[in-house]
């Protein structure tokens, strides 16, 4: 369904105090040291880019594995790992559950989100990156943990009216329970965001 006038407002009408309530929290008290997150099946040299997210009862993080920042023939993949924590000894215990991958494109910055029907599912952005290391074209993913708790990785159908010469690169999805939809802003190599809604976490 396409977005109103109403959507943007009641997005925004909800977004700015938001971050003025974000500004104005009190400095963050450290309760515990800080710890390494680290499987034996993460061989990269380059982590970056984290989410974490808190879905019935345990924790998941995810983030890009890769050699490099950006780099020719350096397929990001996209771990996910899921973490449960342990307050009287103050520590994580973290175990891998997945590593997306898709050649030849350099899946990127990963997000979490719930939809309205509790799925777990992701955001990703897949770029292809040319033989100079730019940028050549981005294409949205998205992905989901199914009922056999295997995550499937499939392509967005997002609104080609927001594409630019290389694409768009749609960033975050957050979900709205009252609205059973998501909202997220894409963009691409301008000035221009665009504004986009799903009702089932595929379809924008």
């Amino acid at each position: 369904s396409k977005i109103t006038q109403g959507d943007a407002q009641i997005f925004m009408e909800n977004l700015i105090p938001s971050i003025k309530e974000t500004l104005q929290m009190p400095s963050l008290k450290k309760i515990c040291p800080e710890q390494i997150v680290k499987v034996p099946e993460m061989q990269a040299s380059h982590n970056a880019f984290p989410d974490l997210i808190k879905y019935q009862g345990a924790y998941y993080a995810t983030f890009r594995e890769a050699k490099t920042h950006v780099e020719y023939k350096d397929y990001g993949k996209i771990r996910i790992l899921r973490g449960n924590y342990l307050p009287d000894t103050c520590q994580w215990e973290w175990q891998n559950i997945a590593l997306l991958e898709k050649e030849p494109y350099d899946l990127r910055d990963p997000k979490f989100f719930i939809d309205s029907n509790n799925n777990l599912r992701l955001i990703i952005d897949a770029s292809v990156i040319d033989k100079e290391d730019a940028t050549k074209q981005l294409i949205p993913y998205t992905a989901y943990l199914n009922n056999n708790l295997e995550w499937v990785l499939e392509k967005a159908n997002v609104d080609p009216s927001a594409d630019g010469a290389k694409g768009q690169w749609l960033w975050r999805v957050t979900w709205n329970d009252q609205k059973k939809a998501g909202y997220g802003f894409s963009y691409k190599e301008s000035d221009t965001l665009s504004l986009m809604k799903t009702t089932d976490g595929i379809k924008y």
